[in-house]
């Protein structure tokens, strides 16, 4: 990787003064096959609560709540079929300025990440849910949704 690369990412604001959100969402099957997520736009409200109080810009969580929805249907089968396991669900929000200034990051990085997990365990661990791990040669699956850029 080139260095001014890595300088670049060392530089980003969310890295020195943690200008950053996330929720924790989950998608479960039914007995029915059937796909769900539970409460949604509770987690989208959060979000954009936690987004004024971080100084972070807002959105239309109807709209990333849309984007969730497709993402999850188009990698429903990351979604276990067990009643005790879960598809992860994790938006974000980070501050992707390259400035070492103290300020609001005028750019934005607002994306998901999915992962299958099991139960919660008394250490606090995550179990991952992966059956043959030549199928999946990832846990996690990073989907980038949207950027904002705020001048």
């Amino acid at each position: 990787m080139h260095l001014l690369y890595k300088l670049y990412f060392l530089s980003l604001q969310v890295l020195h003064y943690g200008q950053e959100l996330f929720e924790g969402m989950k998608a479960y099957r039914g007995a029915d096959d059937r796909v769900r997520l539970f409460r949604p736009m509770h987690n989208m409200a959060r979000m954009n609560v936690t987004a004024r109080r971080a100084c972070l810009p807002t959105f239309e969580g109807r709209e990333l709540l849309e984007c969730i929805r497709r993402l999850v249907a188009m990698d429903q089968e990351w979604v276990p079929h067990s009643e005790s396991a879960a598809l992860y669900i994790r938006p974000a929000m980070i501050g992707v300025e390259p400035t070492l200034r103290v300020a609001n990051s005028n750019e934005v990085l607002l994306f998901v990440l999915t992962g299958p997990v099991g139960p919660y365990y008394a250490t606090g661990k995550i179990t991952p849910v992966i059956k043959n791990k030549k199928q999946f040669s990832f846990v996690w699956e990073i989907i980038v949704i949207f950027v904002i850029f705020l001048r």
